[in-house]
């Protein structure tokens, strides 16, 4: 029964790393686009009027950056990072819970019966706060946010 406490808390910890890793990359895509229509829309104003000939070429850039800057508010970059910052801090909350419980877990000062009535609160905890937020957002699975999560985690138990 240990393990299969130990193992839940793990997952809770990989958890953590993940939604931290997604968060800076939909703060860095974020973060991106509005680097890229403040340049292209300044950028093109001053190019506008040095080389007036491409007037066309111009106004297309910054047609598009205006296009850009209409659509940003429905990109789910703004809104993924506000819910899963959120869900971190629940998750966070969890994780410290349980942990102070994994002590005692393995210092045998509960029953088998007892640690597997913990483990089902885990899950059930867990359940409730991925399903507050995630019913909210998607989150694609994009390998080098996994791949920086595991990297994360395993140096996180390495250090224990």
């Amino acid at each position: 029964m240990q393990e299969k406490f130990w193992s839940e808390l793990c997952q809770i910890k990989f958890d953590l790393f993940y939604l931290g890793e997604y968060i800076d990359h939909s703060e860095k895509c974020d973060n991106l686009i509005n680097l890229i229509t403040a340049i292209t829309s300044s950028g093109s104003i001053a190019a506008w009027a040095l080389w007036g000939s491409l007037k066309f070429v111009w106004s297309s850039i910054i047609a598009l950056s205006q296009v850009i800057n209409a659509i940003k508010p429905h990109l789910p970059y703004i809104k993924r990072i506000k819910l899963l910052n959120s869900q971190c801090s629940e998750l966070s909350k969890l994780f410290i819970e349980y942990d102070h419980l994994w002590l005692k877990v393995k210092n045998h000062d509960f029953t088998d019966e007892e640690i597997n009535d913990h483990i089902k609160d885990i899950r059930i905890k867990k359940d409730k706060i991925d399903d507050k937020f995630m019913i909210h957002i998607t989150l694609p699975k994009k390998n080098n946010i996994t791949n920086r999560a595991t990297i994360n985690y395993n140096q996180y138990y390495s250090q224990l």
